[in-house]
């Protein structure tokens, strides 16, 4: 019988070249990450409701913050986010998140969905019939995040109420270099609270972490579960936050909104 020689096949390396096979194939069959399966900070906000009041009064603006906390908590396992700056509007929100753009809209479609539970149980007039508009707009630099943190909290005062931006009761702003130590010597351990009182008082069976602090007021002292720190080391300095808050910012930040996703200006 004839022997037949054993052919040996030799596997070249694979070079990926610009116009190879090869990096046709690694496009088109390998998973690649776009840009939205990365964290990223996002610009979030509701649009403004025409004919319908979000915050009627300073029990729900209360109700409102405290929720901003709840949802932080819950969805620190499924949708975790990092809340830097945010500010209640009567007829929307801003808030400034950093993470996927997947989980920030996770994140305020969470906020949506308990606003709306909470009106249902508790507002004497009818809850929000108005259709919720709201998206994440990437936030793409340093000098970027610095406009959209002072759009955030100039909305008050642009919208012609008679506060500063670091007067507004519904915001963030006051947070950033300033000594919270007054505010936190009158304030109690989340923790002390029973099971029963929790809820009650938060209307939630989220567990809240135990060194959260909450005001006289009933509300939870914002600096508990965001960030705050963080706009101070983007800033560095209070004159250069101050400096940005007196910049009108609100021309180019809407027009890139209204072109980017349509929604109209002065959210």
């Amino acid at each position: 019988m004839r022997k037949t020689k054993k052919r040996h096949f030799v596997t070249k390396p694979c070079i990926w070249g610009r116009n190879s096979l090869c990096n046709s194939l690694q496009r088109n069959i390998l998973p690649q990450k776009t840009m939205e399966d990365k964290a990223h900070f996002y610009h979030c906000a509701t649009k403004g409701f025409a004919h319908s009041i979000l915050f009627a009064d300073i029990r729900e603006f209360i109700a409102g913050m405290n929720r901003i906390g709840i949802c932080i908590a819950r969805g620190r396992g499924e949708f975790p986010v990092i809340l830097i700056a945010f500010c209640l509007m009567d007829n929307h929100i801003h808030v400034i998140l950093y993470g996927r753009r997947c989980d920030c809209l996770k994140w305020m479609a969470l906020y949506h969905r308990l606003t709306m539970i909470w009106q249902r149980k508790h507002r004497q007039s009818d809850p929000v019939d108005e259709e919720w508009d709201y998206d994440a707009w990437l936030i793409r630099d340093e000098e970027d995040l610095k406009k959209k943190i002072a759009y955030v909290f100039r909305n008050p005062t642009v919208a012609g109420m008679p506060f500063l931006p670091l007067g507004y009761r519904w915001s963030s702003a006051g947070l950033a270099f300033s000594d919270p130590t007054e505010s936190l010597a009158n304030g109690t351990p989340v923790g002390g609270l029973s099971i029963y009182e929790s809820r009650r008082r938060f209307d939630s069976r989220v567990i809240l972490p135990e060194d959260w602090i909450l005001l006289p007021s009933g509300l939870i002292w914002p600096g508990s579960y965001m960030d705050y720190k963080r706009v101070e080391r983007l800033f560095g300095h209070p004159w250069n936050f101050l400096y940005y808050l007196n910049q009108r910012v609100e021309a180019d930040v809407n027009l890139e909104i209204d072109a980017r996703q349509g929604l109209p200006a002065g959210l």
